[in-house]
């Protein structure tokens, strides 16, 4: 937005920051399938806060990743590059990070933003110095915090809080709460653990088999689909008997739903403090 516009609206006198830049929040989920939404019209998970937001927003249907892998994906986002350019194809490989004034991140800091992440980072090297305001966690899905372990998804929430109500009020922010779910827990058996009081949803529900989850679908897979393929294997961790798949599948969705909730009270937060409408609130996955 230029100086001299002034139809950029949702200024709020009670920020230091005029408001001609725009807040921006980034709720940035984990493994989670384009149709994991209410609005897009699941038959079993609900995410009330998420449909507001494409009800009062904009839903990009044809959006895609470009490569599904946790880090590389995490590098696109960060560059707005492919992976044959940011060249980030290892954990250990974090490329981007010799460029990163380059990054939406480092630009926005450099422009005077308050730049905070709380979550899941993933790749090896972490810039701890480049934001403002940061906790890191991601992998499982109780994580210690003190003397006790807390739900990733709920430090999100507390972090995310944190970060909102200590900021300066005097700039604009940019928030990244990077979500570890609905991403497994891999070596635990259960892979897929909520929180308790979440346990309540969708007790009563059978999931839906999608109509290709049948072994003949699976034999006329191109034959480099083998028994060895790593998302065979994660299947037969989760999927390979109708018991498994409804504890795995419910689970996932009570994740979801909980990540749908945190994002809730975070906007609650930015409402609360006269900021919302000067904020651009993104949900995305990778």
């Amino acid at each position: 937005t230029t100086d001299d516009d002034d139809s950029r609206g949702g200024n709020d006198s009670r920020d230091g920051n005029d408001g001609r830049r725009p807040n921006i929040l980034l709720l940035y989920a984990d493994d989670w399938r384009h149709d994991t939404l209410g609005v897009a019209g699941h038959p079993v998970v609900k995410t009330p806060v998420f449909d507001r937001l494409a009800a009062e927003g904009m839903r990009f249907t044809h959006n895609c990743v470009t490569t599904s892998i946790c880090w590389i994906s995490r590098a696109t986002l960060y560059t707005g590059q492919y992976m044959s350019r940011h060249k980030t194809k290892k954990l250990e490989d974090a490329h981007f990070l010799s460029y990163w004034n380059e990054t939406f991140t480092g630009l926005l800091r450099n422009a005077g933003y308050h730049l905070g992440l709380v979550g899941k980072w993933h790749l090896w090297e972490w810039p701890e110095e480049e934001f403002d305001f940061s906790e890191m966690y991601y992998g499982e899905h109780y994580e210690p915090r003190g003397k006790k372990k807390v739900h990733v998804t709920k430090l999100n929430e507390i972090d995310s809080l944190k970060f909102l109500r200590k900021r300066p009020k005097d700039k604009p922010f940019c928030l990244i709460t990077s979500f570890f779910a609905t991403h497994a827990e891999d070596g635990n058996d259960k892979q897929y653990i909520p929180q308790k009081k979440s346990m309540k949803l969708y007790q009563n529900v059978t999931v839906p088999r999608a109509r290709t989850h049948t072994e003949e679908a699976w034999n006329k897979l191109p034959h480099f689909f083998y028994d060895h393929n790593e998302g065979r294997v994660r299947y037969n961790w989760r999927h390979d008997t109708p018991e498994k798949h409804q504890s795995m599948m419910k689970n996932l969705y009570r994740m979801a739903t909980e990540v749908d909730t945190t994002s809730g009270k975070i906007l609650a937060e930015l409402e609360k403090q006269g900021v919302l409408d000067n904020t651009l609130v993104i949900f995305t996955t990778e």
